[in-house]
């Protein structure tokens, strides 16, 4: 069974998203920014974890 990695695009197009969400969601229940930049981080990270998966 082959592991799903997800497009280059679709990663960005996640993670914008992600960050949007954050960024709405925190401003909307008045918290630091620092939420959206966590989510967009987390987004990157398990991009990049599923990078390393597939070239080791």
């Amino acid at each position: 069974m082959q592991e799903q990695i997800i497009p280059g695009w679709q990663f960005w197009l996640l993670c914008l998203l992600a960050t949007t969400v954050g960024w709405i969601v925190s401003g909307a229940i008045g918290m630091d920014v620092g939420w959206s930049m966590f989510f967009g981080v987390s987004m990157v990270v398990l991009y990049i974890s599923n990078l390393f998966r597939m070239l080791l």
